[in-house]
């Protein structure tokens, strides 16, 4: 069986699907802005509202490069291109260790959060299938 194709189209839905989060991302943003605003009551707790507000942007925009280029690696390793399982295998990385660094970072307590345990499993599958999809690209003979 060659796997090639499911593979190629495996990191392309990837690719659409990260573009689809750092939509989300940046579409709640305002909200989050909004929720943050008003369960900080002291002016100290406001002042953490400008890096957290940077930090949720910055991500979601990173996310789009990284999207973009996980759709034209599975573009460019469906012709055979050598560089394109790199490109996929150090995307596909970088989205499995999010929920490792989070599990490291911020500790067990938030995944009780139904909204961000849902979000960890989804991206953890999402990087496990992307690094699957990656590790199976080979250069075309």
């Amino acid at each position: 069986m060659n796997i090639h194709p499911v593979a190629t189209r495996a990191l392309s839905a990837g690719g659409v699907l990260l573009l689809v989060v750092a939509a989300i991302h940046l579409a709640v943003t305002p909200v989050v802005r909004t929720m943050f605003s008003n369960a900080a009551s002291t002016e100290e707790a406001r002042f953490w509202l400008a890096p957290f507000l940077l930090n949720h942007v910055v991500v979601g925009i990173l996310l789009i490069p990284v999207a973009i280029n996980t759709i034209y690696a599975a573009r460019a390793a469906r012709t055979g291109a050598a560089w394109a399982r790199t490109v996929a295998l150090t995307n596909a990385s970088s989205v499995l260790l999010l929920p490792l660094a989070l599990v490291a970072v911020i500790g067990p307590s938030y995944f009780r959060a139904l909204p961000f345990l849902v979000a960890s499993v989804l991206i953890t599958v999402a990087g496990i299938v992307l690094v699957a999809a990656a590790l199976s690209l080979r250069p075309q003979r």
